[in-house]
């Protein structure tokens, strides 16, 4: 009696922990049947010009999981020249997961067409894939500007300023016509590690530096510094006074950028913010 209730104390042996699956080396594979299915889809969905019939395609596709990146890739070229490679980053946006980006790069060929690569680039920048860095990095120098600036905006969302130039550069080139795409890129980035970015472009005797680093504090910069907007505010350059309340409305009020106010309505804002600064 006394020996079965001495075996009763005697803990359990632990379960023997299953080995981790080895890594994925390729997607699930389609049967030619489903194959030449897929193609078709594929062909059928960049044809459809009805809502209710790309619907019905996209559906079909995406009932296949993974199995559809390759042929979606190999696709890509024709949906770009039909100018309709939104198609593409929605597919892949529900078929390719983060885990698998790496898989899908490496079935890119020479001529896969620069949206899909600067698409890929993209994903990889917003994912939290342990290999980011060392992935983005020596794209900084890919010879498709799309690819090297999603490549310098993902490794400064990540505080390395290895690709800091890539973006001064396309904040100078671009900020007129895509501001609201620009501001989104860096949106909800930490703004501490940045915050002494804008400061040599504000002190700059050129406009379009100091309108440069206005915009750089918008995105980067923090509300300890505010007092370096102050004499943008009394500048009699339109821009510069417009940048300079944006700043101050982003990164001190929380709010929004005005859309395209009045020379009235600049004037009362920049008094508004001389006073509070």
């Amino acid at each position: 009696m006394i020996a079965t209730f001495l075996l009763l104390l005697v803990p359990a042996p632990a379960a023997a922990q299953e080995p981790p699956p080895p890594p994925k080396k390729e997607f699930a594979r389609l049967n030619s049947v489903e194959l030449k299915e897929v193609q078709e889809d594929l062909v059928a969905l960049r044809r459809a010009e009805k809502p209710e019939a790309q619907d019905e395609v996209r559906a079909r596709l995406a009932g296949r999981g993974e199995a559809i990146v390759p042929a979606v890739l190999d696709a890509a070229a024709q949906y770009v020249e039909a100018g309709r490679f939104r198609d593409v980053e929605m597919l892949l946006t529900g078929a390719l997961t983060d885990a698998d980006l790496h898989l899908a790069w490496k079935l890119l060929k020479k001529k896969s067409p620069e949206p899909l690569r600067a698409h890929l680039t993209r994903r990889y920048a917003d994912s939290a894939r342990e290999d980011a860095v060392p992935f983005l990095t020596p794209l900084l120098k890919d010879e498709m500007p799309p690819v090297a600036y999603e490549a310098a905006r993902g490794l400064l969302r990540r505080n390395d300023r290895a690709g800091l130039p890539l973006v001064l550069e396309a904040m100078r080139t671009r900020w007129t016509k895509e501001a609201a795409v620009l501001r989104a890129d860096f949106a909800g980035l930490e703004r501490g590690p940045l915050a002494d970015v804008p400061r040599e472009h504000l002190n700059s005797t050129k406009l379009p530096e100091r309108l440069l680093g206005l915009r750089l504090f918008e995105l980067f910069g923090v509300k300890e510094q505010a007092k370096l907007l102050l004499p943008m505010l009394s500048e009699s350059d339109t821009n510069l006074r417009l940048a300079a309340i944006d700043a101050c409305r982003v990164v001190i009020g929380g709010e929004a950028p005005l859309e395209k106010p009045s020379m009235t309505q600049i004037i009362e804002h920049a008094e508004i913010w001389k006073k509070k600064l």
